[in-house]
Formats: C-alpha cells, structure tokens, sequence
C-alpha cells in the first residue's frame, strides 16, 4: 500500500494574482501554458521556455478555454461555447448553454465552468449555479455537438474535473460537492455509462475540483480548501499529494515538452490578505501526463 506522504512542493510559475484561477492547459504548438482567471473575464499565458506572457479579456465569466485543430479556440463564457481567434481577438457565437443568465420565475443564475477536449476530439463543457446552495443539482455537463450542447450528465451541482484514462475506457468526473471522484465507462461517441464512484474525498483534505491523468494512470485531484493537488492510483487509494502554498487549489494539467510538470491554477477568494493565493503554480511531477488533444474544428 502506498503512503500518502508529500511528494513535494509547487513553485511559482507566474505571480498573478487570479481571484478564480482555472483550467489550465498546455497548447504544445506555441509552448504556453494557458488558463482562466473566471471572475475577472480573463485568459492568461505564459510561455514555459521564454518566460513571455499576457491575457485577453472576455465579455463576461471566462470557464476555460480550449484550443481547436484550426488554430481558433473555444471559449466557454457565462452564457455558452464561442469561437475566439487569437490573432483577430474575435468572438463568435458557437452555441448558447440552455440556462438564463439571470434570475427568472425561481430559476437559476447560471455559468459555464470546467471543460475538456475529450481523447476523441470532443469538447465536454458543465455549469454551475452562481447560488449553489439555492439551486443544487440544477446544472449539465454537456457535450458540444457542431453548434449543439448535448446533455451527457445531469443533477449536477458544480460541474468540475475531467479526464480520462490511459486506454480511453473511462472518463473521470467531478461534481464538487459529492465530494467524490465519479468514473464512466466512456464509447469514442461519448456515450457514457455505469456510473460509478471511482475514490470517495474525505472532507477534512478538502474538496475535488480540477484533475489531470498521467499515463500510469493515476489521477492528480486539486482539493479546493485543502491545499494540495492529491495523487490517486489507478484503484483509488491516496497515492501521496502535492504542498501548494495556499488553501484554495482548483485544477491541474501535464505541461512541457515531456508533459512531466504539474501546472496548479489557485483562487484568492476568501483568502485576499494571502500572497500566495490566486498564483499559478508548477511542479516536476516526474511522471508523464496524456498528451493533449484539440478539439475538432
């Protein structure tokens, strides 16, 4: 049995500061680690040889951003899935999320949050209810079809981490309050079936938000609250975690040319008088992540 001991502690990557750090991702092609700040409308990057950076902003809450084969991007905002050229800083509609932005006879005040490209080219995009304890189990994940989001789950609460394992069998789910790791088993079409929980969080770690999979296997978990990235094996058992110098830890990819270093999105919500919350963080995992897919244009 392994022990859940530390593997070390992350270093900064770039010292701005987010209030909502999230989603990172590693675009290979332009050696720059991106991710979202949500609350501030913005994209960040930095490249991981050259040290450059710089963010675009966005016309409301930014969820992530996920690189097309095209070169554009999907940008998934408050209100739905966008198109957004880099080098025209445009946006097109792609497809609205069937949600209201604003409060309407009882119903949720909605926003895109976490999303992923699938193994298959696919992006899977979910939400969230601004007011989570008002309106609990009232968000999707969803399944970006041409101009069309596909419910795939529903009766979610905060729809978080995706990934999916090494031989493309399974995809990996958090819905954070459960405060569980869910798994599927997952066709090339997205069909998902046989949910079940793949690793229970116990509360006093912290919890789950964003995840990354490395290709022995094993999930790395960032611990809202718990500041750590924790480390699970293939069968669920804790397989040691990393130190993050602040509390809120939202969400982990495999970068660099080997995609052998962690790179740790953080939040400084309820956390301001902090320096160390809401920075970018990185870590030499010394294993090997997924490589990244892009989305089907």
């Amino acid at each position: 049995m392994t022990v859940n001991g530390s593997l070390g502690s992350a270093g900064i990557l770039d010292s701005r500061t987010c209030t909502l750090g999230e989603g990172p991702i590693w675009h290979a092609e332009s050696g720059r680690v991106l991710w979202v700040d949500i609350l501030q409308n913005s994209v960040h990057w930095r490249s991981l040889s050259g040290g450059d950076s710089g963010s675009f902003s966005m016309p409301s809450h930014a969820g992530a951003i996920l690189p097309r084969e095209d070169g554009k991007w999907v940008a998934l905002l408050a209100d739905g899935a966008y198109l957004f050229d880099e080098s025209e800083k445009s946006l097109e509609l792609i497809a609205l999320f069937p949600h209201l932005l604003g409060p309407q006879d009882g119903a949720a005040r909605m926003r895109g949050n976490d999303a992923a490209v699938s193994p298959w080219g696919h992006v899977v995009c979910g939400t969230m209810p601004y007011d989570v304890e008002a309106f609990p189990q009232s968000a999707h994940l969803y399944r970006l079809d041409s101009n069309t989001l596909t419910p795939l789950v529903d009766g979610v609460t905060i729809s978080n981490g995706l990934g999916w394992s090494p031989d493309l069998s399974q995809m990996y789910y958090i819905d954070t309050p459960t405060n569980r790791i869910d798994v599927f088993d997952c066709a090339p079409s997205l069909t998902l079936t046989n949910r079940r929980v793949f690793a229970p969080v116990d509360e006093t770690l912290g919890w789950p938000d964003g995840l990354a999979v490395d290709q022995a296997g094993y999930l790395w978990v960032a611990l809202w609250g718990g500041g750590r990235v924790q480390r699970f094996a293939p069968d669920g058992a804790l397989a040691g975690y990393v130190e993050v110098p602040c509390v809120n830890v939202t969400s982990c990819a495999f970068v660099g040319d080997d995609l052998t270093q962690l790179v740790i999105t953080t939040s400084n919500i309820e956390q301001e008088s902090d320096e160390a919350a809401g920075k970018t963080y990185l870590f030499d995992a010394g294993v090997t992540g997924i490589p990244p897919v892009q989305a089907r244009a």
